[in-house]
């Protein structure tokens, strides 16, 4: 069996670097290690500095041993560089996204089992996070539908059925408000752990989370804003019940100015209702964008 050429040899080791980085590269980007936009960066600069590693190598052994370089050799490992860090950009683009974190929290596997301890405390949030979720949506689900329907005529029939429309209101609303501190409360410890195992991912974290946390801020706020509201609304209410009378579908009131000041009121708090509505809503789309980024990029919950 005929022996390699030193030229053959030389062009294998080419090869070698040239397909063994977009390989490895790939597979980082797919398990999470990295991110698409890290690994195309990687990619180049690792390039770039091992073929020209390899090629020096190989120009100043051979001007060692009186052999000429020929252009067309240095024209090919461009070549090659090139075409290696096309492919290592292709492949990456084509790399579905996986959100590493995600999967470990949903997983069985214990916080103890799960290094580094960066990686623990992610997983530990987000499983605690899951947690307050699914107790919400237990609560949730055991809510009846209220009855009569909020700012309905029926709601404001007697002082029993306002009372209990804006009981109802509150107890939804305070769940909600529980539910939010639970996430504050995760949300502190969680820093403060990664304060200390790694000051340089929580400044990214928080730099990532910030116009996040800022419209759950916000909504919080106006939720808080629009149940005082409520309350003033159905309270008002509930001291004019002798001036406010429900006549089939349709509210009467025995004087124009306790019906303009209730009206004025009700229209100032459904503004609020529908803006809160459309806050969650903004806010529900950003939290489904978020669980579908990749577990190597800074997560957001």
């Amino acid at each position: 069996m005929p022996t390699p050429s030193r030229q053959q040899i030389d062009w294998l080791v080419l090869l070698c670097v040239n397909l063994t980085i977009p390989v490895m590269l790939g597979w980082k980007t797919y398990s999470g290690d990295v991110t698409a936009n890290v690994a195309i960066i990687s990619a180049l600069v690792t390039l770039l500095f091992m073929n020209c590693v390899v090629v020096v190598g190989i120009t100043s052994r051979r001007k060692r041993q009186g052999i000429e370089t020929p252009r067309s050799f240095i024209f090919w490992t461009v070549g090659l560089a090139v075409f290696s860090a096309l492919v290592t950009t292709l492949t990456v683009a084509s790399i579905p996204v996986r959100n590493d974190y995600r999967e470990l929290a949903l997983s069985s596997t214990p916080l103890a089992d799960i290094q580094p301890e960066q990686r623990r405390l992610v997983v530990e949030l987000i499983r605690r996070r899951i947690t307050n979720t699914r107790e919400e949506n237990r609560y949730l689900a055991q809510l009846k539908p209220l009855s009569p329907a909020l700012y309905s005529p029926e709601s404001f029939a007697n002082v029993n059925v306002i009372q209990s429309t804006s009981n109802a209101m509150k107890e939804c609303a305070e769940m909600d408000f529980e539910y939010a501190a639970k996430n504050r409360q995760s949300m502190a410890e969680f820093r403060q752990k990664m304060a200390t195992a790694d000051p340089g991912y929580l400044k990214a974290w928080d730099a990532e989370r910030q116009d996040q946390e800022d419209l759950e801020a916000s909504t919080l706020a106006l939720e808080k804003h629009w149940l005082t509201g409520v309350e003033a609304l159905y309270g008002f209410a509930a001291k004019h019940t002798q001036s406010i009378t429900l006549r089939g579908n349709k509210l009467e009131f025995a004087a124009s100015a306790i019906e303009q000041d209730f009206q004025r009121q009700k229209d100032a708090n459904e503004a609020l209702y529908n803006k809160l509505m459309e806050q969650e809503r903004i806010l529900a789309e950003r939290q489904k964008k978020a669980q579908s980024r990749t577990g190597g990029a800074v997560p957001q919950l």
